[in-house]
């Protein structure tokens, strides 16, 4: 995973924010939009539970202006499920075998292409992902 997460940052390139919009997201952004634009300039991977219980584990490649849009662009690491009566998280697809391939095929892929889109509405829940602490808790 740490790979992965070097892959990520190094490929700031692909990243497209902004100072102002950085300063504008601090000052009028509310908590979802803030914890995306930490994501964004720290390199910290998210972990988002949607209303229909779907779980990603992600990255977020840019920082939209607050409140101009309700879509959010992630780049998922793992996805799932939380189970309907514990909330316990079920992961049932990692992303790493794409983003090692991308990492090792970079003259055949110009552009880093495995965005989703989520509609800011529909997230239940989001926080930063610490993966050891996720181990600590899930033994």
């Amino acid at each position: 995973m740490v790979k992965t997460l070097n892959f990520i940052y190094r490929k700031k390139k692909y990243f497209n924010w902004r100072k102002p919009v950085e300063r504008a997201v601090d000052e009028y952004g509310d908590e979802i939009e803030q914890l995306f634009k930490q994501s964004a300039t720290d390199g910290l991977p998210i972990q988002i539970t949607l209303k229909n219980n779907k779980v990603y584990v992600d990255f977020t490649d840019k920082i939209p202006p607050p409140k101009e849009s309700n879509y959010l662009k992630i780049i998922p690491l793992m996805s799932g499920y939380r189970k309907p009566i514990s909330k316990e998280i079920v992961f049932t697809t990692e992303y790493f075998g794409a983003l090692n391939y991308y990492n090792k095929n970079l003259e055949k892929h110009k552009t880093f292409e495995m965005d989703t889109i989520v509609k800011q509405d529909e997230i239940l829940t989001a926080g930063i992902f610490d993966q050891d602490i996720y181990e600590i808790f899930n033994e």
